[in-house]
């Protein structure tokens, strides 16, 4: 079973947020339609083979076209398709879509019942509502980075955060519509996820008792939760939180010394922070984890491909083997176990989309022909 078999996306998003929430409802079975611009999205830039992977896997299982907007036929286009759509996706700058005559006002004229969700940095209101920015931007504005070591983070947390709250949105609004509430607008903006996630910090910023700028727990203030060096450079992931892991810890070391040093403040200038990691440099990683793993929340700090070589991501099969042609690709797949849900796209089903438009394959060909409506090939 797809359960959004009969769901059809149209997608105006580029680089990653709007196209991986697009790619979350593909694999649910909507049938998505990817509106490029007629250059392209440069995530699928032949010149870049890393990034085009990216576009790849976001890709798969859509209907990826490219479309000029400023040209009547090309705009006249996704209006026809739009009419036989569920939901629209758009991640422009606010005011960039009503220039485009893709706009909510416009698109739901055409469609009633339509679904029309905006993807932003900041949100279509408020002060920041014109301020450019990319996720790194977002997680600093939300207070989501760490203020004394400010480093870029290795995921666009706020990008994938985003996404994913939109895909939520919109299975939200389109239950809201079968319900007999109508078609609506839905504005989604990453600064506004990332800062709600922020809200677990608020007993500790807001506390008259307690004046910290940051929750302790997980922020590193305490020696039972934290990261450590290892003999051989790597490091390990301690999450004691529970006090009879702290204190099966301890038993392991033979350090009783350190019983009731748990939360013992000071982050990793603490004393117990300091003999902990003089205790994980006597051994190398996969010493540590072998002997703790199954008894104590301790964990490697993998690389990326470690992480994706590791056993247990075979296990959950959400991310894909290699395809066809034995290339090195990998693909992703909806990270949810169903027990009753085939994942995957339908391109045949956007195919039924186009023509009940009024776009079949001679109409296709003339407007590609023309250069206004051309298909994008997955490379």
């Amino acid at each position: 079973m797809r359960p959004l078999d009969d769901v059809t996306v149209v997608d105006l998003s580029l680089k990653l947020p709007g196209p991986y929430a697009t790619k979350l409802l593909a694999d649910a079975g909507a049938a998505v339609v990817s509106v490029e611009p007629p250059h392209g999205d440069y995530l699928g830039d032949p010149e870049s083979a890393e990034y085009r992977e990216t576009y790849r896997m976001l890709n798969e299982g859509k209907r990826s076209v490219k479309v000029d907007l400023k040209d009547d036929r090309g705009r006249q286009f996704v209006h026809d398709v739009v009419a036989e759509a569920d939901v629209v996706v758009e991640g422009f700058a606010p005011g960039t879509a009503e220039r485009l005559g893709v706009d909510y006002d416009t698109l739901q004229a055409i469609n009633d019942d339509l679904v029309y969700c905006s993807l932003s940095g900041y949100g279509q209101t408020g002060p920041r509502r014109s301020e450019p920015g990319h996720d790194l931007n977002y997680q600093a504005v939300a207070g989501f980075l760490d203020e004394d070591d400010p480093a870029p983070p290795k995921t666009p947390v706020a990008d994938y955060g985003g996404a994913t709250m939109l895909a939520l949105a919109a299975l939200v609004a389109l239950w809201g519509r079968d319900r007999g509430g109508g078609g609506q607008y839905v504005d989604l903006a990453m600064f506004d996820v990332i800062a709600s996630w922020n809200a677990v910090h608020a007993p500790w910023t807001t506390s008259d008792v307690v004046a910290r700028d940051h929750d302790p727990v997980i922020g590193g203030e305490y020696p039972c939760y934290n990261t450590y060096e290892t003999a051989d450079g790597r490091h390990l992931a301690l999450g004691a939180m529970e006090r009879n892991f702290w204190v099966g810890l301890c038993e392991a070391l033979d350090r009783p010394d350190l019983v009731d040093e748990q939360f013992a403040t000071g982050g990793q200038d603490s004393d117990a922070y300091r003999e902990l990691q003089d205790e994980f440099r006597q051994r190398p990683l996969d010493a540590w984890v072998d002997d703790l793993g199954e008894d104590i929340p301790v964990s490697p700090v993998q690389t990326t491909t470690e992480a994706v070589e590791d056993p247990q991501v075979a296990a959950r099969e959400h991310l894909l083997t290699p395809d066809e042609q034995g290339e090195p690709a990998l693909s992703f797949a909806l990270p949810i176990a169903f027990s009753n849900v085939e994942r995957g796209g339908s391109e045949a089903a956007v195919a039924e989309t186009l023509a009940r438009a009024g776009y079949d394959t001679d109409e296709l060909a003339e407007l590609a022909d023309a250069g206004v409506v051309t298909d994008r090939e997955l490379d």
